[in-house]
C-alpha cells in the first residue's frame, strides 16, 4: 500500500476509506517512517490459532497458509474484511518458509504489490490474490497463472527498466494519485519505496513492487496533482469519455477490414519449405517461428491479414517475411515487397533473387534506377514507384512494407485502401507510434521478435565531443582486424570537408568513397555494390543507409554531428554494423557548441539503451524526448497531455475491449 504524508501534517494511507488524523502524534516531524508505519493493526492471535479447513484451503471463503517450514506453527486463514496489517503478514509468510518471488510459479511462492498479495499455498493445487483497502483484506480471489502475454511482459520489461533508471525530478504518474514528481528512493522496514512528490507540499511513499506506477510520457511540463482532492478523478473520467470516442471511430475504420473476404492461401509442400527454411544459413529463434506461424495462421482464414512483425534491428524481421512470400507464391500469388530506399530495394533484390530462383520462383526489381520490370515476376520488390503501378501486378497477393514509418502521407493513404482486400505484412523495429498504439489497443494484429539470433553481440556504443585523434584512434582499430567502416555526416555540405579531415589524418592509407541521395542512382548503387566487394575502406555516407544495407565486414560506425540525428534514426543506424557475429562498435561525436538540451537526452538514452532488444524502450524515450502529441493527432494531444501516454493507452485499449464486446453481442 501507498503511505502519504500532506501539508495538513495528517497521515493517510492511500486507498483508506478514511483519514484517521488521530493516529499521528503532534511531534509528527520527529517520528520516524518506521513508526508512523506501525500505526496499522497487529495481526491477532486468534487468527493464528485458526485451523485449516476445505473450504478454506480451497479458497471458497478465504485462504489458509500452511507453514512449509518451523515445528509448532499452526495454519494461517485469512478471510475478507478482515483487518491484517500486510508487512506483518509478509513477514508471517517468511517464517513459514515461503519464497518471495517475482511470478508466481508453484506452490510456497508469494509476490507483494502494493495494495495486492499473490500467494500460492503450500500443498494447494491453486494460487490467490488478496487485495488490500488500507489495513483492511478487501477481496480474495483465485488468481490465474496462465504465462503472461507479449504485451504483459513488455508493460513488464518497460516497467522494470523504468524502476530502474527512474531519476529525480522525472514526472511520473500514479492510478490513484495523478501526476506528481520522483524524489528519491527509501529503505522503510526492510522494503524499498519511492517517494513522490505532489502539489502543496504533498508527499506518496510507494512500494517500489507496485503497479500503479508509470512514467509520464506527453509534452511540456505537466500539470502536478494535489493528493486528497477530486482533481485526478475529474481529469480521468473526461479524458476516458475522449478514449471511447477515439474507440468508436476507430473500430468503425477496422470494421471494413472485418466484412472483407478471400479465398484461404495454403501451400503445403513441405520439402520446398524445409529446404528453403534451410537454405538461410541459420536456424529460426523460437519468435521467429512463432511470427511465422502467426502468419500462415492469418493466410488460411478468409480474411485479408493486416500484421505488424516487430523486432529490433537485425533480429531476422526480413527472414520471416521471406518465408511468407515463399508460402503465398506457393499458393499462386504474386507479391509485393515495398522499401524506402532504391538501395534497400536493390539489395533485398539480390538477395531475394539468389534465395527463390533455386525454387523456380522468378523476382524483379521496380525502381527509378531499372529500366524495365517484370510485373509477371513471383516476386516484385520496389520502392514507392510501384505502389501506383500494382495494377499491372495480375495476381497480387500480398504486399510486405518494409519500415513502414519511412513513407509519406501519399503513401500511407494508398496503404490504407490497400488493407481493404490485400494481405499486408508490415516489418518495423521502432513502430511509428500509431501503428504501435493500433497494435497495442487490439486493432492490429502483431507478432514479436525480442530473442537474438544465437552468436550475435550487443553494439558497444561510445558518446563523445568531436575528437578528430579518437576517430582516427575508432577508424584505425577497425581497419586493423581487417573490417569496413561507416562515416555518417548528416548533411551532404560537410561531406567536403571530411574529405580534407581524412586527408590530413590518413594520407593514403586507405581509400573511401562517398554515397548520398543527390547522386544519380547507378552511381549510387555502383558505390554500395564496389563497398559490398571490399573495392575501398570507408564510405562516408549521409542518413541514405539508416535502412537496409547489410554487410557483414562493416563493424565500425562513426557519426559526426550526432546531436542533429532523431533517437529511432540513431539507433537504426547503429544497427548498420554487427550485423552477423562479429563485435562491432559505434561512436557517435557531438558539436558541443550547437548540442541542444534534447539532444544531450537523446544521445544520453542511446548510450543507456545498448543492449540487444531495447527497441522498445527506445521508442517509448522517442516519445517522452520528442513529444507524444503525435500519436493519434492534435484532437487526442491534450488528453495524451492531461495523464501521459501509458495511462491514455490502457483507457483506449480498455474502451476498444469494453466496446468490441458490446458489437459482438448486439450482432
Amino acid at each position: 500500500m501507498d503511505f502519504a504524508l500532506t501539508a495538513s501534517l495528517k497521515l493517510s494511507v492511500s486507498d483508506e476509506k478514511r483519514d484517521n488524523p488521530s493516529n499521528v502524534p503532534p511531534e509528527i516531524f520527529n517520528v520516524s517512517f518506521k513508526e508512523l508505519l506501525l500505526c496499522g493493526t497487529e495481526l491477532t492471535g486468534s487468527l493464528m490459532d485458526a485451523g485449516a479447513n476445505d473450504d478454506l484451503l480451497s479458497g471458497k471463503n478465504g485462504v489458509t497458509f500452511l507453514p512449509i517450514s518451523g515445528l509448532g506453527k499452526r495454519p494461517l486463514s485469512l478471510v475478507p474484511h478482515l483487518v491484517c496489517k500486510p508487512t506483518h503478514l509478509l513477514r508471517d509468510l517468511a517464517d513459514f518458509g515461503y519464497t518471495k518471488v517475482q511470478r508466481l510459479e508453484k506452490p510456497g511462492e508469494f509476490r507483494y504489490l502494493g495494495d495486492v498479495l499473490d500467494v500460492f499455498p503450500f500443498r494447494s493445487q491453486k494460487a490467490f490474490r488478496l487485495e488490500f483497502w488500507g489495513n483492511e483484506i478487501e477481496a480474495i480471489k483465485e488468481l490465474d497463472l496462465a504465462p503472461p502475454s507479449f504485451e504483459q511482459r513488455i508493460e513488464e520489461k518497460l516497467r522494470r527498466s523504468f524502476l530502474e533508471k527512474i531519476m529525480p525530478g522525472d514526472y511520473v504518474v500514479h492510478a490513484d494519485h495523478g501526476i506528481g514528481r520522483f524524489v528519491r528512493k527509501q529503505s522503510i522496514e526492510g522494503n524499498m519505496y519511492l517517494v513522490l512528490a505532489y502539489a502543496r507540499g504533498d508527499t506518496l511513499f510507494v512500494p517500489e513492487k507496485t503497479d500503479k506506477l508509470t512514467p509520464y510520457i506527453g509534452f511540456g511540463n505537466p500539470r502536478v496533482h494535489g493528493l486528497n482532492t477530486l482533481s485526478w478523478a475529474s481529469t480521468k473520467r473526461k479524458v476516458n469519455e475522449a478514449a471511447f470516442k477515439l474507440a468508436r471511430e476507430l473500430l468503425e475504420l477496422y470494421a471494413k477490414r472485418e466484412l472483407a473476404a478471400r479465398p484461404p492461401f495454403t501451400f503445403d509442400d513441405k520439402e520446398i519449405s524445409d529446404a528453403f527454411a534451410k537454405s538461410a544459413g541459420f536456424v529460426l529463434t523460437p519468435d521467429q517461428k512463432t511470427a511465422v506461424a502467426d502468419i500462415l495462421r492469418d493466410l488460411s482464414s478468409r480474411k485479408p491479414m493486416d500484421r505488424l512483425i516487430c523486432g529490433d534491428v537485425g533480429f531476422g524481421k526480413t527472414e520471416v517475411a521471406l518465408q511468407a512470400a515463399l508460402h503465398m507464391i506457393g499458393a499462386g500469388k504474386q507479391v509485393v515487397l515495398l522499401t524506402p530506399t532504391t538501395i534497400l530495394a536493390d539489395q533485398h533484390f539480390h538477395y531475394i533473387a539468389k534465395r527463390f530462383e533455386p525454387f523456380g520462383m522468378s523476382s524483379s526489381l521496380v525502381s527509378r534506377a531499372q529500366a524495365e520490370s517484370n510485373y509477371n515476376a513471383d516476386l516484385i520488390v520496389g520502392t514507392h514507384k510501384i505502389l501506383f503501378r500494382l495494377d499491372k501486378i495480375p495476381r497480387l497477393g500480398m504486399v510486405i512494407i518494409d519500415e513502414e514509418q519511412k513513407f509519406g502521407v501519399r503513401q500511407k493513404e494508398k496503404f490504407k485502401e490497400l488493407r481493404a482486400s490485400i494481405d499486408m505484412l508490415s516489418l518495423s523495429a521502432t513502430p511509428i507510434p500509431r501503428t504501435f498504439q493500433l497494435a497495442l489497443a487490439g486493432l492490429r494484429d502483431i507478432s514479436h521478435i525480442i530473442t537474438p539470433l544465437p552468436g550475435k553481440e550487443p553494439i558497444e556504443t561510445f558518446i563523445f565531443p568531436f575528437d578528430e585523434e579518437k576517430i582516427k584512434e575508432a577508424i584505425e582499430e577497425e581497419l586493423r582486424r581487417g573490417g569496413q567502416v561507416y562515416y555518417l555526416v548528416p548533411r551532404i555540405r560537410d561531406i567536403a570537408r571530411v574529405e580534407e579531415m581524412f586527408r590530413k589524418l590518413f594520407g593514403d592509407a586507405f581509400s573511401f568513397d562517398v554515397a548520398h541521395g543527390r547522386l544519380p542512382e547507378a552511381q549510387l548503387l555502383r558505390t554500395v555494390h564496389r563497398f559490398r566487394q571490399k573495392a575501398f575502406s570507408l564510405l562516408v555516407a549521409t542518413t541514405i543507409i539508416e535502412n537496409g544495407l547489410d554487410l557483414e565486414n562493416v563493424n565500425t560506425l562513426v557519426v559526426q554531428d550526432a546531436q542533429k540525428l532523431g533517437l529511432a534514426q540513431a539507433h537504426q543506424i547503429r544497427g548498420r554494423v554487427g550485423r552477423r557475429f562479429a563485435s562491432a562498435k559505434a561512436y557517435f561525436f557531438y558539436n558541443k557548441r550547437s548540442i541542444t538540451p534534447e539532444g544531450k537526452k537523446r544521445l544520453r538514452t542511446l548510450r543507456q539503451f545498448q543492449g540487444l532488444g531495447e527497441n522498445y524502450e527506445i521508442a517509448i524515450k522517442d516519445l517522452e524526448i520528442r513529444g507524444a502529441g503525435s500519436i493519434l493527432g492534435k484532437e487526442q494531444s491534450g488528453n495524451i497531455q492531461a495523464v501521459g501516454l501509458q495511462l491514455y493507452s490502457e483507457m483506449l485499449k480498455e474502451a476498444v475491449k469494453t466496446l468490441s464486446k458490446h458489437a459482438k453481442l448486439e450482432v
